[in-house]
């Protein structure tokens, strides 16, 4: 990144420099806290073909609400308004750029999140070993991007799930493993 950034005339020490003089943004250090140790990011069908995103961290939600202050302040200084919604679910932290997308990141009104629904489960049924995982519904997918969702193979599909998996290598080896799981599920 350093040297990406450097080819086109800017140096990325100084830009974290200056943001953590002018707006007391300081990186990496809010960017582990606003993270967490556990993060999701949901993007759903919107309004208008805008997607709809949100993020729920299992974090210190005082600590994340304030650098997400830190972020808006430095946004609007520069004439970009964040048009976002904050909230909690029990220990985790929620962005979203809807009260819809919160809602659904945070399981209100009716209690349901995505974790708890069928589709999501069968895509990922080793989701609680994983390391990273992606989860998709290719219907949402079409959707948000403006193209029709009437499709009927499409309309067969429940999810997709991507999971991968890394284990250390044994005591005096260098190799560990990975391992990938895709599951599709159909209705």
């Amino acid at each position: 990144l350093t040297k990406s950034l450097k080819g086109q005339g800017m140096n990325l020490d100084e830009m974290t420099m200056s943001m953590a003089s002018n707006y007391g943004i300081t990186l990496p250090a809010d960017l582990e806290t606003l993270l967490g140790h556990n993060a999701v990011l949901s993007v759903s069908g919107g309004v208008d073909g805008v997607p709809a995103i949100g993020a729920r961290m299992t974090t210190d939600a005082a600590a994340a609400e304030a650098v997400v202050a830190k972020v808006r302040k430095a946004l609007e200084a520069q004439g970009a308004p964040l048009p976002i919604t904050t909230s909690t679910a029990g220990k985790d932290y929620i962005i979203a750029s809807s009260e819809s997308a919160a809602q659904r990141l945070s399981g209100a009104p009716n209690g349901q999140t995505l974790g708890s629904t069928k589709a999501f489960t069968d895509s990922l049924p080793d989701l609680a070993t994983a390391d990273v995982a992606l989860w998709i519904n290719p219907q949402a997918v079409m959707s948000a991007m403006g193209a029709s969702s009437e499709d009927k193979d499409l309309a067969a599909i429940a999810g997709m799930g991507l999971t991968a998996s890394s284990r250390s290598a044994a005591a005096g080896s260098t190799k560990g493993t990975t391992t990938f799981t895709f599951r599709l599920v159909t209705r």
